[in-house]
């Protein structure tokens, strides 16, 4: 997987690739769920979101966030 996005010339904002890029599908709109981080007091904490909902809002998708553990 990661080896077809380099050979397309697709680049991440992110240095960091995870183990279930490009493969977690949203299961309403069927979008790519990609990796988002939130940084607290507490630490670093990594979730999958939606694209579609990263992007344009629970107007067009109401999925919401799956927490990597």
């Amino acid at each position: 997987m990661f080896v077809k996005r380099v050979e397309n010339g697709v680049r991440a904002k992110s240095k960091s690739i995870y183990k279930h890029t490009g493969l977690l599908k949203c299961g309403e709109c069927g979008k790519n769920l990609v990796t988002i981080d939130s940084v607290s007091k507490s630490g670093r904490k990594l979730f999958y979101v939606c694209t579609t909902y990263n992007k344009y809002g629970k107007a067009y998708c109401s999925r919401r966030i799956l927490a990597i553990s």
